[in-house]
């Protein structure tokens, strides 16, 4: 891994992850409007073999460290 990655990584730390996508927009949301830079990632699992879909999806939602504590905030209003 590149070091510059490595490092751009440690600077962001989760600030909440949920499986429900109108809780992950109603926060991003918040967090936006509240001027918080934010890093998203989603993580699927599943498949539509065998003719059913069945896809599960995890959003995350990353701020960085320094950060933390004021986007916790701004979401517990």
């Amino acid at each position: 891994m590149p070091i510059g990655n490595w490092f751009d990584q440690t600077q962001w730390e989760l600030l909440f992850s949920t499986d429900d996508l109108n809780d992950y927009y109603g926060r991003l949301g918040t967090l936006k409007n509240e001027g918080i830079e934010v890093k998203t990632k989603t993580l699927s699992s599943g498949s539509a073999h065998g003719g059913g879909a069945s896809i599960a999806c995890i959003y995350q939602v990353f701020v960085r460290k320094p950060i933390l504590h004021q986007a916790s905030e701004a979401l517990e209003m």
